[in-house]
């Protein structure tokens, strides 16, 4: 266990990695207005406490009916199947009420043995980061404030993203990153990630930017998961011939299907544990023009079905690198029949 958590009072989200290597504390409390970092942070987190072994994890997403009685008791049950239990509350933005108070302050003056409590929220005011219950979780263990990057903060943190995946970059291609993402480093973390599958590890270049994917076809790309998601087989076999007729590369328009595909694998195994699906929605970040489809997907299939869709990405995947023989595009084809229910898959 973490031999000194008391004196913890803040660790920036570039320091936690580094932080995490000292061991776990009983409490870590990421919070604020920037969602990439606040992702981050807390899969550090959760990594390094489930890489102890036989580990239980629980998840509550928090809402204004939200019985708190269920920290209060932590302390008291055992798990069944493992000696360390990793407890998440995820607030998001719903404010404390005074039972929620109370129990966080109970809870942070007598910590349970083997227990690791992960609480995020989205952005505190100032009120809010003066409350009782926000003082106690911060004083408990290791609090994370996760602050917008701005200004030729984020110009840095681009060049080191980029490093991180075995990419450099020209400064005029930063220039241009910056500009696309305006600041949202969930943006940048795409871009950087389409730039890496499109043109490997190296160092990018405008010229090579250049003769990427087109605005236009990145429209399609996305048009495709929307198609497939409605069950719009008709509108899937156009899409996935436009984009063979455009030239696009594979590896997009896989990264695309696959990425949504987990986030269905994800959902549907929620629901059958009975999380409410708008909260989990909510928590993963599910655009609300996708929802509907995100419904229509989920209520038509279950959970093995969407983890078959799953495995066939990874399968189409080994084509596109050499490792398994098949026709890729016969592959991308295949993996949105199937998240359109097309009867044929």
């Amino acid at each position: 266990m973490f031999g000194s958590w008391r004196d913890v009072i803040e660790v920036k989200p570039q320091q936690l990695a580094q932080h995490l290597q000292r061991g776990v504390a009983p409490v870590y409390f990421v919070h604020g207005d920037e969602p990439l970092q606040r992702e981050e942070s807390a899969d550090l987190i959760r990594r390094q406490v489930m890489a102890q072994g036989e580990v239980e994890r629980e998840i509550f997403h928090v809402a204004r009916d939200f019985d708190w009685d269920t920290l209060t008791t932590l302390g008291s049950e055992m798990s069944l199947f493992a000696e360390t239990r990793l407890v998440e509350l995820k607030l998001g933005a719903t404010r404390v009420p005074a039972a929620g108070t109370k129990a966080f302050i109970a809870y942070t003056e007598q910590l349970p043995e083997g227990v690791t409590l992960l609480v995020t929220a989205d952005r505190l005011d100032a009120n809010q980061r003066k409350s009782r219950w926000c003082k106690a979780l911060a004083s408990a263990g290791v609090e994370t404030v996760c602050w917008p990057i701005k200004g030729a903060m984020l110009g840095r943190w681009l060049e080191a993203r980029l490093a991180s995946v075995g990419l450099g970059a020209d400064p005029d291609v930063v220039q241009l990153l910056l500009q696309r993402v305006e600041g949202n480093l969930l943006a940048a973390r795409q871009e950087i990630e389409r730039l890496r599958l499109l043109h490997g590890e190296g160092r990018i270049t405008m010229d090579r930017v250049a003769s990427g994917v087109g605005d236009s076809a990145r429209y399609d790309v996305f048009s495709l998961v929307d198609a497939a998601l409605q069950g719009d087989v008709a509108r899937v076999c156009r899409i996935i011939d436009r984009l063979r007729d455009e030239g696009v590369e594979p590896t997009l328009i896989l990264w695309a299907l696959s990425r949504e595909a987990q986030r269905l694998s994800l959902l549907s195994h929620g629901s059958v544990r009975g999380e409410p699906l708008d909260r989990m929605m909510y928590s993963e970040r599910v655009p609300k023009p996708a929802q509907a489809g995100v419904r229509k997907a989920l209520s038509a299939r279950g959970l093995r079905y969407w983890q078959r869709v799953v495995q066939r990405c990874a399968e189409v995947d080994r084509v596109l690198k050499g490792r398994r023989h098949g026709d890729v595009w016969d592959g991308l084809l295949g993996i949105g029949l199937s998240m359109a229910r097309s009867p044929v898959c």
